[in-house]
């Protein structure tokens, strides 16, 4: 058992071993955001004997453990997520929700990109995890050439047949390289990141757009509060999400935190070559 973690560590991962920090490779400390209940991604699934526990590392990175492996939980991607049994309404009523919504996350997101960025030299976008398509569709009204990636099948439907954009299952399906990858809202979904980011590589010969939630939230929100859902892997402070991009031959080179208006939540948004 690990003995600073404040809801007790023993059996949530493999053979009770707690795991190392993959950032820097030490010792997680305690939160108080432990779970014995199923939230509603885990009760889709039908998960329901949970242990998850938030732990952190002194380099600033969070992490969750649990008591099952997170593939369990890859149904919720592929047609769960936006099933409007689940989200109460359909994947055009989302879209049109987020698409237009006065002073958004999306137009502040916009402003800082392409504040920063050269049009010409990053006009061509690979946006992994596309969602219900908001980012991607700013991006293509903006005059971008723009794919997408996205695991779930009625988005990948709406992205292609409703906005018009390219979109794939799987990263090892698209062709060529790009501009500009955007990772917006992916990274705390990941497990593997090394493993992630050296695909992602592959496809860039320009910038990296990087958005995810800022590890800051933990002092902020309720332990309940959506942010800290069974989805969500791994939360970065401005200096664990540096340290990992450039391990992975990332350069960053401009970051913000930035607290969106619409929903008072704290974003790390940072670009790389």
């Amino acid at each position: 058992m690990c003995a600073d973690c404040e809801q007790g560590c023993k059996g949530i991962d493999k053979g009770g071993v707690v795991a190392r920090c993959v950032i820097c490779g030490g010792n997680p400390r305690k939160t108080k955001f432990g779970y014995t209940k199923p939230d509603k991604y885990e009760k889709w699934v039908g998960i329901e004997n949970v242990k998850r526990l938030w732990v952190r590392c002194e380099c600033g990175f969070y992490w969750q453990l649990r008591n099952y492996p997170l593939s369990r939980l890859e149904k919720i991607y592929v047609d769960g997520y936006r099933d409007p049994g689940f989200r109460g309404e359909t994947i055009a009523e989302a879209y049109k929700r987020l698409r237009y919504i006065k002073e958004s996350e999306n137009e502040e997101r916009y402003f800082w990109f392409a504040s920063r960025l050269s049009f010409k030299k990053s006009r061509k976008v690979l946006d992994i995890g596309s969602g219900v398509g908001v980012w991607p569709a700013i991006l293509k009204a903006a005059d971008y050439e723009v794919t997408c990636v996205e695991t779930n099948t009625d988005s990948i439907d709406f992205i292609y047949d409703h906005l018009g954009i390219k979109c794939y299952r799987n990263l090892s399906n698209v062709g060529g390289t790009f501009d500009t990858v955007s990772l917006i809202h992916v990274l705390e979904h990941i497990e593997d990141i090394d493993g992630f980011l050296k695909a992602v590589r592959k496809k860039l010969r320009g910038y990296l757009f990087v958005e995810v939630p800022d590890s800051e939230e933990f002092e902020l929100l309720d332990k309940d509060h959506d942010e800290f859902n069974s989805c969500h892997v791994n939360f970065f402070d401005m200096a664990s999400l540096y340290r990992v991009l450039k391990r992975n031959g990332f350069k960053p080179f401009d970051a913000s935190k930035v607290r969106y208006k619409s929903r008072g939540l704290t974003r790390l948004l940072m670009l790389c070559n």
